[in-house]
């Protein structure tokens, strides 16, 4: 009576007080305590207690409505360490009910434990889209190198600390000891501080379920309600925590110019289950901090400066990776993409093994890092002085010095080119991330197309989902959308 029900501090009394004013004066959740305690002493011991629908009754009030009253018996429910519920009925014992036990086994749950769950839980949810490195203590747990990388902080370091501002900035800025070239390919995830506090007691509830579920002595003393119950709350408690997290790891760090510059991702929409790196891939999308696509005149205005005649592709993509004041591009194929449109469309010029390009489309297996982009007077001069009959747009050969490209003469005819090697059939077994099959097909196979090849694909697909997929989506989506593209089943195994 002390815990739930008469105390100062009984657990009713403060069930009341959390209703608002409007409610609070009328004592429901403590006139519904007194009620099912009445109501354990009558009748026999099978059918002690009182259903939902005498308590409306005892607490029938005109100014009570009947929503209420059922919203303070699931409270009671919850919250009260001396109630049972069992057929329907709600009735008080002298043994403490589930409630209590889970509170003394979340008091039981260490900080290690705790840290290792949430760690293990990020593990499964940081997702592919990007290289994902969790709880970096220092710039050195991250490489240096063209890969874009997101460090995940540890639950010990929020985004409104002192220490995490420090080494988010520490993580950008260095690798080691010297600064680090390669900025604008890192980003830093750090929890909400006042998010961190739900996540933890999640993860500490769903630890003590767990404790008691495998306490097979425990269990067998619990009623089969309370059984049911149990795996519900261990059910609920573990399905959430993948959102939970998602709610917290919601502020980015990333360099801009000299600084760094911390974005909020928003709170997730409910239910979403997308990956930490994913979250982060479609933020960068929407707010067009990551571009999959650039016009060719910002990559010269971007990238060139104005004393430039000529620079290599290679040290422009490079340019991308290194500078935060540029932004990101998802691979080097959007470089490629805004190149090719910008000859196509005479912005600028291509130089790619002694030919120039220019006015004209340019063939994907010459933009490498050895080929350089070549600004528009230069190259309307060199085609307008190239000698008749000259190889290539512009007759010119070379190779860009210092960034900047001398039209080189040729003399007399131009001899034709060796003849190229030739292979007349290509087999390649390759394992492609998912969202990379754009870029295969563009990169692997449009060049092969493109050299008169008959291809033949054949895709390996397995999918894993610790949920399970529904039947629904496998026929309605993924079945009909194979046979609405002529796709053949080869062989098709269900678990």
């Amino acid at each position: 009576m002390a815990s739930d029900i008469v105390d100062g501090n009984a657990k009713a009394q403060k069930i009341d007080r959390e209703m608002g004013s409007e409610y609070a004066r009328f004592g429901v959740a403590s006139g519904l305590a007194s009620a099912i305690f009445f109501y354990s002493f009558s009748g026999s011991s099978e059918k002690r207690g009182a259903g939902v629908s005498r308590l409306r009754l005892a607490m029938l009030r005109s100014e009570i409505p009947a929503a209420v009253v059922g919203d303070a018996v699931r409270r009671l429910e919850e919250d009260l360490w001396y109630l049972h519920a069992e057929g329907g009925l709600y009735y008080f014992t002298n043994q403490a009910n589930l409630n209590k036990v889970i509170l003394e086994k979340e008091e039981a749950v260490r900080d290690d434990q705790l840290a290792d769950e949430i760690r293990s839980r990020l593990e499964k949810i940081a997702g592919s889209e990007l290289r994902v490195f969790l709880g970096p203590t220092t710039s050195n747990d991250l490489p240096d190198n063209r890969e874009r990388k997101l460090a995940v902080l540890s639950i010990d370091h929020a985004k409104q600390t002192e220490t995490t501002a420090k080494l988010a900035d520490e993580i950008v800025n260095r690798s080691g000891q010297p600064f680090r070239n390669y900025r604008n390919t890192i980003l830093v995830l750090a929890a909400d501080s006042g998010e961190l506090g739900g996540l933890r007691q999640q993860v500490k509830r769903m630890l003590a379920l767990r404790a008691i579920q495998a306490d097979k002595t425990l269990t067998s003393n619990l009623s089969t309600d309370n059984k049911h119950a149990l795996e519900n709350k261990l059910r609920d408690a573990e399905g959430g925590i993948g959102f939970r997290i998602l709610t917290t790891y919601r502020h980015l760090a990333r360099a801009t110019g000299d600084k760094v510059e911390w974005l909020d991702l928003g709170l997730p929409t409910v239910g979403e289950r997308a990956s930490l790196a994913k979250r982060v891939v479609e933020y960068l999308r929407a707010q067009e901090i990551l571009l999959p696509k650039i016009a060719p005149r910002q990559v010269l205005q971007k990238t060139l400066s104005e004393d430039t005649k000529e620079k290599l592709l290679g040290e422009i993509y490079e340019a991308y990776l290194k500078y935060p004041n540029l932004p990101m591009l998802e691979s080097e194929i959007v470089l490629h993409d805004a190149v090719q449109q910008g000859v196509r469309d005479g912005l600028f010029g291509l130089r790619s093994n002694g030919r120039l390009y220019f006015n004209e489309s340019v063939p994907l297996g010459v933009l490498d890092a050895t080929a350089s982009l070549v600004r528009k007077e230069v190259a309307e001069t060199e085609v307008a002085t190239a000698p008749a009959g000259a190889a290539g747009a512009a007759g010119v050969t070379g190779q860009p010095t210092g960034g900047i490209q001398q039209p080189l003469p040729i003399p007399g005819p131009v001899a034709p080119p060796p003849p190229d090697s030739r292979v007349h059939q290509l087999s390649l077994r390759v394992q492609v991330p998912w969202d990379k099959m754009a870029d295969f097909v563009r990169g692997v196979l449009m060049p092969l197309r493109g050299d008169g090849a008959d291809i033949d694909v054949e895709v390996s697909l397995t999918a894993r989902s610790q949920e399970g997929l529904r039947k629904a989506t496998l026929d309605h989506k993924v079945k009909e959308t194979l046979n609405q593209i002529g796709a053949k089943i080869l062989d098709e195994q269900q678990k």
